[in-house]
């Protein structure tokens, strides 16, 4: 069909894409180690990848979702796109399965309040959060969590039909 896909489990991490006027870059979300960060509904590890989208007008995006952790560091970041899951606090343990694919698969707003944290500068816009657990997220206190990080940045949750105008910061919105 003439669209270009990005395939980073087929060896292309780490490799760039053109498309027009995005570039959309793959990397891999594995812990120092090499182990994957996200593990499967039967427990099982799965290659898992994050993306750093770049637009001349946009500046630079992250997006990553369904991963444990995030050991890369990034430079002049004006937007995260970030999968935030669940809180710690609101796990229900007692449904061990479950509970062992959320802690394994998928970012907690405290860990996600630390990636932000350790790649805030004052280029960051807007970090936005999506994939919150229905079960096991706070919409509103993890809104205001990742606010004492993200310090003057817009902090937000991804909800269907909301939409978000991403410029870079240099550039006046009006």
């Amino acid at each position: 069909m003439g669209i270009p896909i990005l395939a980073p489990y087929l060896g292309d991490s780490c490799k760039s894409m053109n498309m027009g006027e995005f570039t959309v870059k793959s990397f891999d979300l594995t812990t120092i180690d090499g182990s994957w960060t996200h593990t499967d509904a039967n427990g099982e590890p799965c290659p898992i990848y994050g993306f750093l989208i770049t637009h001349k007008e946009m500046g630079r995006m992250l997006y990553i979702t369904d991963c444990e952790l995030i050991k890369w560091r990034f430079k002049d970041i004006n937007h995260i796109l970030l999968g935030v899951n669940y809180d710690k606090d609101l796990i229900d343990r007692d449904n061990t399965g479950k509970a062992n694919h959320v802690f394994r698969g998928h970012l907690s707003i405290d860990t996600a309040c630390d990636f932000v944290k350790a790649n805030y500068s004052n280029s960051l816009q807007n970090v936005i959060m999506c994939h919150l657990s229905a079960e096991n997220s706070d919409r509103d206190s993890f809104i205001e969590k990742m606010k004492k990080v993200a310090y003057g940045a817009n902090v937000d949750v991804a909800e269907r039909g909301k939409e978000w105008v991403l410029r870079k910061g240099d550039e006046c919105p009006f």
